[in-house]
């Protein structure tokens, strides 16, 4: 049974204000759960507006914007919902320089800014582990062990290229160095050094792969010449040789139009 003295002095729009506040910050936990997942996404989109792809990527950015926006402002997340209007109103500027033929530049520089800022916002549990998404910590990067050769290129500028998502040779396809100096920070000679050495890095890796195929074709040949093997293997021989002709003459073209 409840007892009524328990009650007494209790206020019941205080008891209604802190049910709904509690509701808030559920809703607003939420929000910055599902805004965790746009991080990825937004990286992903560096990399396409530095390969001139931004027609691709924009309508998905505003697209996710507006829906985090809307979720944001449902629950009610006052410093989400400034930080991603501040970045729609970048993007919209963008948008209305991109038909001039300018903007891009300080488009990725107020991206590259944000991106740390909003990290810090979602808080340490979510917040954090954005904190390493976006930060080098000495990862195991192939492409990075490339360009730590480069004079000027340290922990501190790989640590640059990794919170723009510039991880491997085909983020860097076609890429402009002044936009990567803009997106990362780096002077523009370097950015340039960076670009080239990205681009021979990805040469080296198609050669390689064309090898690796050759090779797997030139054993696989050898042991169908050299060995009575019953049909049913033979033909599975055969038709791995097939795939292998097909794999070799796909990679070949993929590296002839780039």
């Amino acid at each position: 049974m409840i007892d009524l003295k328990q009650l007494e002095g209790l206020d019941l729009a205080d008891l209604m204000a802190g049910a709904e506040q509690e509701e808030q910050s559920e809703l607003s936990a939420v929000s910055r759960a599902v805004a965790a997942q746009f991080i990825q996404d937004l990286r992903g989109v560096f990399a396409e507006i530095l390969r001139g792809r931004e027609h691709l990527v924009l309508p998905q950015l505003e697209e996710l914007l507006r829906s985090l926006t809307r979720l944001a402002k449902a629950s009610d997340d006052t410093p989400q919902i400034a930080l991603l209007q501040e970045l729609e109103e970048a993007t919209a500027t963008y948008r209305e320089r991109q038909a001039r033929g300018s903007g891009r530049a300080s488009f990725l520089d107020c991206v590259r800014s944000w991106l740390p800022r909003y990290a810090e916002m979602l808080g340490a549990s979510l917040g954090g582990d954005l904190t390493k998404m976006v930060d080098y910590e000495d990862k195991d990067l192939p492409l990075f062990q490339e360009l730590e050769d480069i004079r000027g290129i340290g922990p501190a500028r790989l640590r640059r290229l990794f919170a723009a998502g510039l991880t491997h040779g085909h983020h860097f396809e076609g890429a402009d160095p002044d936009d990567v100096a803009s997106v990362t920070g780096l002077p523009r000679a370097l950015a340039a050094a960076v670009c080239e050495r990205a681009e021979v890095y990805r040469a080296s890796k198609h050669t390689r792969a064309l090898a690796s195929l050759k090779h797997a074709h030139t054993a696989l040949t050898e042991v169908l010449q050299s060995r009575d093997l019953p049909d049913f293997i033979r033909a599975e021989t055969q038709a791995r040789l097939d795939r292998l002709d097909q794999l070799h003459a796909e990679l070949q073209r993929s590296f002839e139009a780039s």
